[in-house]
C-alpha cells in the first residue's frame, strides 16, 4: 500500500512540475529584439544574432503592453509549435523588412495584428510557408509604404474593420487566405495562382485598390455589389478564388520558366551514361575473353 501511494505521490509531483513548467513559458510583457546586439535567449523564444534568426517554438505571451513582439530589420523567423502573442495595441512589429517561414503556427490578436513601421519603400515583408491567425479588433495587417508577399502559407484573418491596409499586397503561388473584412491596397493588390476567400459583409468591397487590382491565374466567385459577374469585379463585398494554376517547381539548371522535371530526367540520363561507361567496356572485354577461349577449345 505504500509503495501504491508513494508512486501516486510522485506522479502527481510530476504533473505539478509540469503545469508549472507550462505557466512559466507565459509571457505577461512584450519582447523586443528591436536592436539585437548578442544571441538572446527566452521562453519559447531564441534570437541567432548571427544569422539575425528569431525561432519561436511554443511561445505565449499575454500582456497589456502596447506591442507583443517588437522585431528587427532583416529578421527571419521560424515557426515550430503553436505560438501566441496578445497585446493591447499591436501583437507583432516589424521594425523592417522580415520574412516568416516553418511548419508552425503564429496566433495573433491586439487592435492591429501585424505593424510594419518602416519608411524604406524597398523593405517587404513575406510569410512562406506555416499557419497563421490573426484577431484584430481594427486591423489585420497595417502597411503605409512597404509590400506585403503571402504565397505558400495558410491565413485566416478577422478584423473588425479592415483585414490588410497596406502599400501593397500579393497574394500568390498556393497561398491559402480566409478574411472576413476587406483587403486593402494603396498601390497594388495583386491575387494569382491562390485560394482567397473574403466576406467583408457590410465593412466595405472584398478587395480594393487606389492603384491596380489583378486576378490572375484563377476560377472567380463572386458577389457583386450591383450586378453579378463572372468577368469583372466592381467592389462587391464577397469574393473567393480558386487556383486553377498547377504549382511548378523550376528548373535548378535551367531556371524558373522550366519545370524541375527537365533536371530529373537530366539526372537520370547522366546516371545511364555513367553506367554504360562502365559496364559497356566489361561486357566487350567478357565478350573477347569469350571468343578467344572458344577459339582454343
Amino acid at each position: 500500500m505504500k509503495k501504491i501511494f508513494a508512486v501516486l505521490l510522485a506522479a502527481a509531483a510530476l504533473i505539478c512540475l509540469s503545469v508549472t513548467a507550462s505557466a512559466a513559458v507565459h509571457l505577461n510583457d512584450g519582447v523586443s529584439i528591436l536592436n539585437p546586439q548578442k544571441n538572446i535567449h527566452g521562453q519559447g523564444y531564441e534570437w541567432d544574432n548571427i544569422h539575425d534568426t528569431l525561432t519561436l517554438n511554443n511561445l505565449y505571451i499575454d500582456t497589456t503592453d502596447e506591442y507583443g513582439m517588437k522585431l528587427p530589420d532583416g529578421a527571419t523567423v521560424i515557426l515550430k509549435g503553436t505560438n501566441y502573442i496578445k497585446a493591447s495595441s499591436y501583437a507583432l512589429y516589424l521594425g523592417g523588412k522580415v520574412q516568416f517561414k516553418g511548419n508552425g503556427k503564429l496566433i495573433l490578436e491586439g487592435e492591429t495584428g501585424v505593424f510594419c513601421n518602416s519608411s524604406d519603400k524597398t523593405d517587404n515583408v513575406s510569410i512562406i510557408s506555416g499557419k497563421y491567425e490573426i484577431n484584430a479588433s481594427k486591423t489585420g495587417i497595417r502597411s503605409a509604404v512597404q509590400d506585403i508577399y503571402l504565397t505558400g502559407a495558410k491565413m485566416k484573418i478577422s478584423a473588425g474593420e479592415i483585414a490588410a491596409d497596406v502599400h501593397s499586397l500579393s497574394v500568390a503561388d498556393g497561398m491559402k487566405l480566409t478574411a472576413d473584412a476587406p483587403l486593402k491596397a494603396a498601390y497594388l493588390l495583386a491575387v494569382e495562382a491562390c485560394d482567397v476567400t473574403v466576406d467583408a459583409g457590410s465593412k466595405g468591397p472584398a478587395l480594393y485598390s487606389a492603384g491596380r487590382l489583378t486576378v490572375d491565374r484563377v476560377d472567380v466567385a463572386l458577389s457583386a455589389s450591383s450586378s453579378p459577374s463572372d468577368t469583372e469585379y466592381d467592389g462587391g463585398s464577397y469574393i473567393r478564388t480558386k487556383s486553377n494554376w498547377k504549382y511548378m517547381k523550376s528548373s535548378i539548371i535551367f531556371g524558373e520558366n522550366v519545370s524541375f522535371a527537365v533536371d530529373v530526367i537530366l539526372f537520370v540520363l547522366l546516371i545511364g551514361v555513367i553506367a554504360a561507361l562502365i559496364l559497356l567496356p566489361k561486357y566487350f572485354k567478357k565478350k573477347k575473353l569469350e571468343k578467344i577461349l572458344k577459339e582454343k577449345m
